[in-house]
């Protein structure tokens, strides 16, 4: 009871509890609570560690070029994984003189390379259980050199989607990998510093942009052979080893 005879009645509105990991949000950039910037945060490449979509690539390229009647080499083609195709499509361009119109060759493959991953989308073995495994513990990101659309499809398809606290595609990024950028930015969106994330690539391209940015980095050897894969920290014959959460938990317990 106040002067005047006017009553107050204070009401305590409990505060919003949210699952760990997620105390707020903004677009799609989440920011983690104190416990959870403590812990590292598991970022995925796309193609060649969750799905196995390097020959489609390969094939959509090959049948691009086909219609013009150019035969393409599978080691010409190799040179351009993990990174995007520029470089690819530059030097088939230069070397069979053809009209240097990047966004058409581009549009042909997009329409071929998007039908044959719609028809014949697998995954490897072992990335659907550690990716719902992972997210228990971890803040789980995807950071990959293919377009949004492709990357949102497969982790649909695949009904891991909802794992995925960040997506960064080729769209968010100017430079591409082996430049650091498309990591640096997933960092950024998750609300951590490079240091407290680790990645998980298949090729020396995605390598050297996860090192590039200060970043610990699991290689699979899905589309290169080890030996090509030592910058990495650790290197596996499959996302199924038992050496790829002892690295994560290690890691965890050292910082």
């Amino acid at each position: 009871m106040l002067n005047g005879g006017m009553k107050y009645v204070i009401i305590l509105i409990p505060p919003l509890i949210l699952p760990a990991g997620r105390e707020g949000r903004s677009g799609d950039r989440f920011y983690l609570g104190t416990k959870e910037m403590n812990k590292p945060a598991i970022i995925f490449d796309l193609d060649g560690v969750i799905i196995d979509s390097e020959p489609l690539h390969k094939r959509a390229w090959k049948v691009v070029f086909e219609e013009e009647d150019i035969l393409l080499e599978d080691e010409k083609m190799a040179e351009s994984i993990g990174t995007t195709d520029h470089s690819l499509l530059e030097k088939i361009i230069r070397e069979n003189r053809l009209e240097p119109d990047f966004a058409k060759w581009y549009e042909k493959k997009r329409i071929k390379y998007n039908t044959l991953l719609k028809n014949n989308l697998k995954t490897f073995p072992g990335v659907a259980s550690l990716v719902k495994q992972l997210s228990e513990k971890y803040s789980l990101a995807l950071a990959s050199s293919a377009w949004l659309e492709n990357i949102k499809f497969a982790l649909s398809k695949l009904e891991i989607d909802k794992y995925f606290a960040v997506v960064v595609g080729r769209e968010n990024v100017k430079n591409h990998k082996p430049n650091p950028d498309t990591y640096i930015l997933t960092a950024e969106k998750l609300g951590l510093s490079c240091a407290k994330c680790i990645v998980i690539e298949d090729s020396l391209a995605g390598i050297r942009a996860a090192k590039t940015a200060g970043m610990r980095c699991i290689a699979v050897s899905n589309s290169f052979p080890p030996s090509r894969l030592k910058e990495a920290d650790l290197v596996v014959s499959s996302l199924e080893d038992k050496a790829v959460l002892d690295f994560i938990e290690e890691v965890r317990a050292n910082d």
